[in-house]
């Protein structure tokens, strides 16, 4: 399956799933779809260590969202990319929001919504791309 249609799948099994801090957030969105590529568990050490907001940026990124995310995906092996980003690539932002690029946008999970936020790609500072094996 190609990394598009991965991304289509990844995308229709979650569009419509509610916004719940700690359960399903902008970092559970992107750790979700990095499981989907390299089934390290991402989310599973995420999900329900954090119930607000304060707690979930003290636990997940005293230094910034964009390095806990990098970080956590660098020490599975995952590259740092700059631009032209890869349809499935893990998008780090200026707006401190990550998402996913899907080849003209960066998708990410709405704080407090259902659905898929669409961010300008002039918000992308870097991006962190999973090696093909």
């Amino acid at each position: 399956m190609t990394r598009y249609a991965q991304l289509a799948r990844f995308l229709a099994d979650h569009w419509g799933r509610s916004y719940e801090l700690g359960q399903w957030d902008c970092i559970l969105f992107v750790a979700t779809w990095a499981d989907t590529l390299d089934g390290q568990g991402h989310a599973a050490r995420l999900r329900g260590t954090y119930g607000t907001e304060a707690a979930g940026l003290a636990r997940l990124a005293p230094h910034g969202i964009n390095a806990a995310v990098a970080g956590d995906l660098g020490s599975c092996g995952w590259e740092s990319v700059e631009s032209p980003y890869h349809v499935g690539d893990i998008v780090l932002t200026d707006l401190g929001h990550p998402g996913i690029w899907d080849g003209t946008r960066i998708l990410a999970q709405p704080a407090r919504a259902a659905g898929v936020l669409q961010i300008h790609p002039r918000h992308a500072i870097s991006g962190m791309r999973r090696p093909e094996n």
